[in-house]
């Protein structure tokens, strides 16, 4: 599979490349073959499609961690804050 560089045409160009029809679909370059689409190829591009979606959807489950922690924290500061001014308050009316 290649990617766009100087021997690939550009996006949405069927232009032949070093003797070959090709489709370009994102940044890469499929070879036309009789029937479709170089198979190997588009399931070398599938492959890392998928691969790149495991790893946002990892991500996305750390950032929601993350953010969970963050309002927790947000929370219990703000309840400590409550409580020592509940506290100074006390202690100055003592």
């Amino acid at each position: 599979m290649q990617k766009n560089d100087e021997n690939t045409a550009n996006n949405n160009s069927n232009r032949p490349v070093n003797g070959e029809n090709v489709i370009n679909i994102g940044s890469r370059s499929f070879r036309k073959i009789k029937f479709g689409l170089a198979e190997e190829e588009v399931r070398d591009y599938i492959g890392e499609l998928v691969n790149q979606r495991d790893a946002l959807v990892k991500r996305q489950e750390h950032l929601r961690g993350l953010n969970e922690l963050a309002q927790k924290t947000v929370i219990d500061a703000n309840n400590m804050s409550r409580a020592m001014l509940k506290k100074s308050i006390d202690q100055a009316k003592a």
